[in-house]
């Protein structure tokens, strides 16, 4: 029974092979990690935003300028009154000011027997 004797076994140590495996899954995490916070980042950038009523009230207000300069006294007394209940505080607005006394200037819509205040 010569030659018989212990196989040539190399230790590696206890729990190195289980150090390399928490390594490994600890890496993993990090990079899943970062990976979903960058995907979560890249939606967040793309979601439209709303513009908020001042913004809406300031187009509104664009529009009743360029009504009001063509004569269109209706849609300008709409559009400013539409500016108004979004955003109040424009209505001190020295291009708001001079527009309302247009209005109040312009003759009547045709049957309505009122001035357009």
């Amino acid at each position: 029974m010569a030659g018989l004797g212990a196989p040539n076994v190399v230790a590696t140590g206890p729990g190195r092979g289980t150090r390399t495996r928490w390594l490994i899954a600890v890496v993993a995490a990090a990079l899943g990690a970062l990976i979903w916070m960058g995907v979560m980042k890249r939606q967040e950038n793309e979601r439209p935003s709303r513009p908020t009523a001042r913004a809406r009230a300031e187009l509104l207000r664009d529009d009743a300028i360029q009504e009001c300069a063509e004569a269109r006294w209706s849609e300008c007394k709409i559009s400013l009154d539409a500016a108004r209940r979004l955003d109040p505080t424009g209505e001190d607005e020295a291009r708001v000011i001079e527009a309302r006394r247009h209005l109040a200037a312009s003759p009547a819509p045709p049957g309505s027997g009122q001035h357009l205040d």
